[in-house]
């Protein structure tokens, strides 16, 4: 999705909320956008409603997905201060009352080196299956 806000990054991913079908895409600066599409328009716009305030995941976004609770899971990956290792967090977003998320460390990993080559994709993805299981 290329956006109109001034927010300069790559959308990483578009996912799909099954309780009521509303979509988002997320960027790899973090920010996570609803898409509002106007009936009978043939025309969308999208706002942000997360950014790395709230998750704690700023420029190594790489994936999104939501599980059929509309639990939002976010991964992503810091280098290290030397660039030689990044280290991967997988931030879980589950719904509350207000209708906004609650957002939570689901996993980490430890540091780990990066291969510097084009086979380097670091942590860039993940799926929840149908009964709320998530696999990376």
């Amino acid at each position: 999705m290329n956006t109109k806000d001034g927010v300069p990054a790559y959308s990483i991913r578009v996912a799909k909320d099954p309780r009521n079908n509303q979509l988002y895409y997320a960027k790899m600066n973090g920010f996570i956008y609803r898409l509002n599409s106007v009936p009978n328009s043939g025309t969308a716009s999208s706002a942000i409603i997360y950014n790395s305030t709230d998750h704690g995941v700023s420029e190594g976004a790489q994936g999104m997905a939501i599980g059929p609770d509309g639990t939002l899971y976010l991964v992503g990956n810091a280098a290290t201060s030397d660039g030689n290792s990044t280290a991967a967090r997988i931030m879980k977003g589950v719904p509350n009352p207000s209708g906004s998320r609650t957002w939570s460390l689901l996993a980490k990993t430890d540091p780990y080196p990066r291969s510097k080559t084009a086979y380097d994709h670091v942590f860039n993805g993940l799926v929840v299956s149908p009964d709320g299981i998530t696999f990376t």
